[in-house]
């Protein structure tokens, strides 16, 4: 006890046993000033932190891997290569755990999108024939090769997807069904294993990417309008007519993700809605809205390939991104990068070129795109990440 509070209660004492008046004791008061709680630090996070590159099957492919998912318990990738680990495998392959293996005689261009649908796999490219015979732009493996869906579609197509209950495939293309049918699809069309359909009037530029977001098809790439109406490169399918996200995008968009039930777009471009956003953008269902800084290339690059977003996904509570870029929301990073919904997170030590897909399955994290670490890591274009 304080020396102040000894004293006064010695002068109650006293006055107690003279019978003296309390009044004019002064009440103890306590000035020690109370002790301030002190909050826990809540420990930075970095979800980078000991991850490590390393290699799928010892697969160096010997350039660019544009998709990639899984089909019949095999890791099956695409894009714009013709050899993985020395065998020849063109433009599409398969890795089974144990080995890398061809797909038929493979397929002769650059084949960027990937889709499984009613339990078959498609694939969407640049290519006008498969086992030497016509296939125009979309195919479909049939257990020992690939074939022709549709009579396919007069020019390249871009990305694949599925939309009540149909598949959609948007790219540079526009007819369909060549030859019997000759659709007016116009870069975007649904086929529902017999025929074709138009999507309204369609779009008057490429379609690079789609996803189904609040159950209506989105897709984006560099448009100006969507059904005759103005619409930046985004727009919105509802299964009946056309809408567009605002004043939309000004540039290119390559990829498309939805997470925390917002849409994210990232691509080559510097607003979104009017608003300053560096090569990505999310629309929280009213208005586009920037994510910090964004994305951005310092020198010296990161990249041989221009500054862009080109992939996105979901895993878990964060929103990764893959491109082309070495600065994200104002910090260092190489081509990958996190958005955990308020900031972003860098990779100092990333891939070492752009990258165009990432991929999530059951628990792994695989990276495709135009990346080379051979000399150190034993990989080139395909890797997974670890700890």
């Amino acid at each position: 006890m304080k020396k102040t509070a000894w004293l006064a209660l010695i002068a109650i004492g006293v006055m107690a046993c003279e019978g003296g008046d309390f009044s004019d004791v002064p009440a103890q008061v306590d000035n020690e000033d109370p002790e301030e709680e002190i909050e826990p630090e809540i420990p930075e996070e970095k979800p980078f932190e000991g991850m490590t590159l390393t290699a799928v099957g010892g697969g160096a492919i010997n350039y660019g891997v544009r998709d990639m998912l899984f089909f019949e318990e095999q890791l099956i990738v695409s894009g714009e290569f013709s050899r993985i680990n020395g065998m020849g495998a063109d433009y599409v392959g398969a890795y089974d755990g144990n080995q890398w293996k061809k797909m038929g005689r493979g397929l002769p261009n650059l084949t960027p999108t990937l889709l499984v649908h009613e339990g078959a796999l498609y694939a969407g490219g640049h290519f006008m024939d498969a086992n030497h015979e016509e296939a125009l732009h979309l195919v479909k493996w049939n257990g020992n090769g690939w074939e022709e869906v549709g009579e396919g579609l007069n020019l390249p197509v871009n990305t694949l997807g599925v939309y009540q209950g149909s598949l959609i495939a948007g790219g540079d293309f526009t007819i369909a069904g060549i030859g019997s049918q000759d659709i007016p699809t116009m870069h975007i069309g649904s086929w529902n294993g017999e025929r074709w359909r138009m999507l309204g009037s369609g779009l008057n530029g490429p379609v690079h990417t789609q996803i189904v977001y609040r159950g209506e098809l989105v897709v984006a790439g560099d448009f100006t309008t969507a059904g005759g109406e103005a619409a930046r490169s985004i727009a919105t399918w509802n299964g009946h007519s056309w809408s567009n996200f605002g004043a939309g995008i000004d540039g290119q968009v390559f990829d498309l993700a939805v997470y925390k039930d917002e849409l994210y777009a990232t691509g080559i471009f510097n607003t979104a809605g009017g608003t300053l956003a560096n090569h990505i953008a999310k629309w929280n269902g009213s208005e586009w809205i920037a994510l910090g800084l964004g994305l951005n290339m310092t020198d010296p690059p990161s990249s041989t390939f221009d500054l862009a977003g080109r992939g996105l996904c979901v895993i878990k509570d964060h929103l990764w991104v893959g491109g082309a870029f070495n600065s994200v929301g104002g910090a260092p990073t190489e081509n990958i990068a996190i958005w955990d919904g308020e900031s972003w997170h860098g990779a100092v030590t990333g891939p070492n070129n752009r990258v165009d897909k990432i991929y999530f399955h059951e628990e792994v994290i695989y990276l495709g795109g135009y990346f080379n670490h051979y000399d150190e890591a034993g990989f080139v274009a395909i890797c997974k990440i670890g700890k």
